[in-house]
């Protein structure tokens, strides 16, 4: 019996169906595993990334936290990325290095730098510095590694060195994390407008940013621009009616201009947010003496965190 011409066209339409079904089981292995790949555990890398989200809500970072949100629908390793450097602004030091280890399907290695600083942060500032002088052996110019370098002279007090480096940080494209520390570098070495230059480039950026906010309002304080000062201030604690050190300061603010009444109103209101605070007895001393544009002015507010808070 001769082969019968519709019979073997099925046979072969039978054939290219099981080759087409199998050429596209490979590609669908082969497209499942780049997501595996690219995308870290979700569950693993949830927690310390809804730590980061938080602190970028709290200090009211709201351009920053509307691309974080949208960047991280999907937990793959590009949420991993910008969540760890916004991490770095935000001062979240253990947050940063928990996303990174949680985050063992991706490829971290450009990111070096960032877990130098973001060790440095959490309180480890040598073996930071020795993973920074690894990252700028091989790249001079990274920007966390030169962050990394600079924290650990600004911990020392070596504030020269410190903005020295967090200047070429800068340079180098480094985020507000590094501004946020020249302009503190920049404080307390007495550059009060390099400061102020700091802590607006900050603001121009994250209007509704509260650390840089409250920063600025140190500077404009020590500046003896006390309008300016004040709105600050106020701005601070409408956002946080908890913060001791705005409260403290508004006071002391306050009463070196003369408006005792105001100055006893922030007194008593920061006696009623934290009975028993210690700082309140400091506070009462400086009003008990003339007004003075010299009272000890509280900075804890400003300072950069070392254990990853």
């Amino acid at each position: 019996m001769g082969n019968d011409p519709v019979t073997a066209r099925a046979s072969l339409r039978s054939n290219e169906q099981v080759r087409f079904g199998a050429l596209l089981a490979v590609v669908a292995v082969g497209l499942i595993g780049v997501l595996l790949v690219r995308r870290p555990p979700v569950l693993e890398v949830e927690r310390p990334l809804a730590r980061i989200e938080r602190k970028v809500d709290d200090r009211h970072r709201r351009h920053q936290a509307q691309a974080l949100r949208a960047q991280c629908k999907r937990k793959d390793c590009a949420c991993v990325e910008s969540a760890a450097r916004a991490g770095l602004d935000v001062d979240a030091g253990r947050d940063v290095l928990e996303l990174l280890a949680a985050a063992k399907t991706c490829e971290l290695s450009s990111l070096a730098g960032v877990r130098a600083e973001a060790t440095v942060r959490a309180g480890s500032s040598a073996e930071g510095q020795r993973q920074a002088s690894a990252v700028l052996k091989k790249n001079e110019r990274d920007a966390q590694a030169l962050t990394a370098e600079g924290l650990v002279a600004y911990q020392s007090g070596a504030w020269p060195l410190a903005v020295g480096a967090l200047a070429r940080a800068l340079s180098e494209g480094a985020g507000d994390g590094t501004r946020a520390l020249l302009g503190l570098a920049c404080y307390h070495q007495g550059d009060l407008p390099g400061a102020r230059t700091a802590f607006q480039d900050m603001l121009a950026s994250e209007p509704e940013d509260l650390e840089a906010t409250y920063n600025l309002a140190l500077v404009a304080q020590k500046q003896d621009r006390y309008g300016e000062a004040r709105r600050l201030y106020l701005t601070v604690l409408r956002a946080q009616p908890k913060n001791l050190q705005a409260r403290y300061n508004l006071a002391l603010l306050a009463h070196s201009i003369g408006a005792d009444q105001e100055a006893q109103h922030h007194a008593a209101q920061l006696e009623k947010a934290a009975p028993g605070e210690p700082m309140l007895a400091t506070l009462r001393a400086e009003l008990a003496k003339p007004p003075s544009r010299r009272g000890q002015v509280l900075t804890l507010g400003a300072k950069p965190a070392s254990s990853g808070r």
